[in-house]
């Protein structure tokens, strides 16, 4: 948006505005729920109060509000009032005064967070820090995640996660982070490497996830007091994947009874296994997976007939698929020929196995177990997102683990980022959260692509 904004402009954003928040205020509870009034004023700050938008836009915001005249309202008002500007910040609590009849809880404890403790953990090439945060009056505790990642320039922001108050026992989402080998630090050092952090996105001039834009001034307030002590940064939004309009995202009618119909029989071959191979053996372990990559394969790349195949079927996917897509250890490498060939006695058993026989088929998975191992572990049959997984996998990284994958795949991109001084930096902004969002779905979909 440019510097200046006209009237007709301010008109439209009015109008917006105005809806928009009808929208996301008006959830029923929502006034007394002041963990999501801070999220939504907060994230609503980003927007209208960033240092980079017209200065027109805090007071239309604040305006909408006062418009509304609710309970969640006046809670939003008195976010902005803890966390804006100081322009903002001072007309927001001359608003809310305006609403001295009618007063909110919410108020008395907005911005009242402080830390309780300090965790700290690494992981390759990032830091994780935890801050675990207690509300003045209130028996539940919040926890903030920030991720950065290190650089020869120092700390980049990568992601934060802010979980919703509760019990010690119920933060899990933040406070596992803490079984993989975090310990104990201070106040002092994370305020320290939140504000190199924050500076170095300053000189990059790039933007950080919203959600870390919401973290930052929360803990910057719950450390010093101050929701600016830290400094500010300029955020991106995230867009949900779920809402994306690749076409191979689109599932018709037939697409979803087709999955229905493999997820059974993935199932069926489970319980086969189960009760054939046992529970302890690496058959189990690992069956399942190569049972359905398998499927996959006959669906995308052959004709779809999950009980029909040869033995260039078991060829092709065993000497190129596999080793070119399918990233496994190796356990699974060397049990992959084992799963292949109970797949078709699998098969055979119920007289479903259409093509070549069996004991075939079993055959040319036994002949090839060693040219598919060589292949499997040789970098140069690899495909693009399967030697991104295995570097992944090289660092340390549970690929089992969105949390620790994405820091990973975002920290790498960040990192790279920030290296690039002969691009624009404002590219490089605009570029970080289309990067981040490319390189976690090639890595999700890596063996189905």
């Amino acid at each position: 948006m440019s510097e200046a904004i006209t009237d007709r402009e301010l008109e439209a954003i009015r109008a917006s505005t105005q809806a928009h928040l009808d929208e996301l205020l008006g959830e029923a509870g929502l006034a007394g729920d002041v963990v999501a009034l801070e999220r939504i004023g907060i994230a609503l700050l980003a927007a209208f109060d960033a240092p980079q938008s017209p200065p027109e836009l805090g007071a239309v915001l604040i305006d909408a509000l006062v418009d509304r005249g609710c309970e969640t309202s006046i809670g939003v008002l008195a976010v902005l009032a803890a966390f804006g500007s100081e322009t903002t910040a001072r007309d927001a609590a001359h608003a809310a005064r305006r609403f001295d009849d009618r007063p909110t809880e919410i108020a008395d404890v907005v911005g009242s967070l402080t830390v309780r403790e300090v965790w700290h953990g690494e992981l390759p090439s990032a830091e994780v820090w935890v801050a675990v945060l207690d509300r003045a009056g209130r028996d539940q505790l919040q926890a903030a995640c920030v991720t950065l990642a290190v650089s020869d320039e120092g700390p980049i922001p990568v992601d934060a996660l802010l979980t919703d108050a509760g019990p010690v026992a119920e933060l899990d989402s933040a406070l596992a982070l803490l079984a993989a080998g975090a310990k104990r630090s201070t106040v002092a050092a994370l305020a320290e490497r939140l504000s190199a952090a924050v500076a170095n996105t300053g000189k990059a001039e790039f933007a950080v996830p919203l959600e870390f834009g919401v973290c930052l001034p929360l803990l910057a307030r719950a450390i010093g007091g101050e929701a600016h002590a830290l400094g500010r940064v300029t955020t991106y939004a995230e867009v949900d994947e779920d809402q994306d309009q690749d076409q191979d995202e689109l599932f018709t009618v037939d697409e979803a009874i087709e999955e229905t119909l493999l997820d059974e029989l993935v199932r069926d071959y489970g319980r086969y296994v189960y009760a054939t191979h046992g529970a302890d053996s690496a058959v189990w372990r690992h069956g399942e997976f190569i049972s359905c990559a398998l499927l996959d394969w006959k669906r995308d790349y052959r004709d779809g007939a999950s009980t029909h195949w040869t033995t260039a079927d078991i060829a092709e996917f065993m000497l190129d698929f596999a080793p070119r897509k399918m990233t496994m250890d190796d356990e699974a490498i060397r049990t992959m020929p084992e799963c292949l060939a109970a797949f078709m006695d699998f098969l055979d058993r119920d007289r479903a196995l259409e093509g070549d026989t069996a004991d075939a088929l079993r055959q040319t998975c036994e002949r090839l177990t060693q040219e598919s191992a060589d292949a499997c572990h040789d970098p140069s049959c690899w495909g693009m997102a399967k030697s991104f997984a295995m570097q992944m996998m090289t660092d340390g990284v549970d690929l089992a683990d969105p949390a620790a994958s994405e820091t990973w795949i975002v920290a790498r991109d960040l990192r790279q980022i920030a290296r690039r001084e002969t691009q624009p930096s404002r590219q490089r902004a605009a570029g970080s959260g289309r990067a981040k969002r490319t390189a976690t779905k090639q890595a999700r979909r890596r063996n189905r692509n």
